[in-house]
């Protein structure tokens, strides 16, 4: 735990945020794994701030990255994070040092360590459906494509929808960057590693034979790939292009 940075933060909220209600400081400075680089991850619960707000600044010459909510909206962030599987702000007040706290602070962070345990849940069965499409449709560009520049950015989707697709139907967290592979890692260590592996292989000889097998292997418990019959309802109704047109 990096004291100077805790110190930092505290100095940083007293000044910005004197009747702030509840703050808190996570992060790597907390782990014990940050760099020179590394910012302070700050989340503050003021209700004199109607407006939740993201912040990034330099303060006593640290980067300091603040999230400001408040006591009425604080329940729709967590909302989000179990729609999107994105959990954010759950996971930053799980693992969190806790900077100042009318008492509010410790009922907000119950309420994250709870949700973040519990997860996201499993996908619907058409979710389910609407990715097999994806990905499989993903996959033969994938097989067919011989430029090496259209392969690269066919794989990257590929990468980013067979991971959605692991956490989806398992019911886990996912994450942004360096924190998907991180939370893949931590709830499926083997598959983490089979999936580098299969990726590395194609980014770094160009191989694409371990990458098909590993999506098919994905895929397989949950019918494999899916192309043929795949139907899906547009969003936009009659009533929403006649609509346009009239404005």
């Amino acid at each position: 735990m990096n004291l100077e940075a805790i110190a930092t933060a505290k100095a940083c909220v007293a000044e910005y945020f004197p009747n702030a209600r509840f703050a808190s400081l996570s992060g790597s400075v907390i782990m014990g794994t940050d760099t020179v680089n590394s910012d302070l991850d700050i989340v503050v619960c003021d209700d004199e701030e109607e407006t939740p707000f993201r912040q990034s600044f330099y303060y006593n010459e640290r980067q300091v990255e603040i999230f400001v909510i408040n006591t009425k909206v604080y329940p729709y962030f967590f909302e989000q994070s179990i729609e999107t599987r994105i959990p954010t702000m759950l996971k930053m007040l799980s693992h969190a040092y806790v900077i100042k706290d009318d008492g509010i602070g410790e009922q907000i962070m119950n309420e994250a360590k709870k949700l973040f345990n519990e997860g996201p849940g499993q996908w619907s069965e058409s979710q389910i459906i609407q990715s097999r499409y994806e990905i499989t449709d993903n996959l033969y560009d994938f097989i067919d494509l011989y430029d090496r520049e259209e392969l690269l950015y066919t794989a990257n989707t590929l990468l980013q929808r067979i991971h959605e697709f692991i956490v989806g139907t398992r019911g886990n967290w996912n994450g942004i960057g360096k924190w998907g592979i991180r939370q893949l890692k931590v709830d499926h260590l083997q598959l983490s590693e089979e999936l580098v592996s299969a990726f590395d292989a194609f980014y770094l000889r160009g191989e694409k034979e371990k990458i098909i097998a590993f999506v098919d292997n994905i895929l397989e418990p949950h019918g494999g790939r899916f192309f043929n019959g795949y139907f899906a309802l547009s969003d936009i109704s009659s009533e929403d292009v006649e609509e346009s047109k009239e404005n």
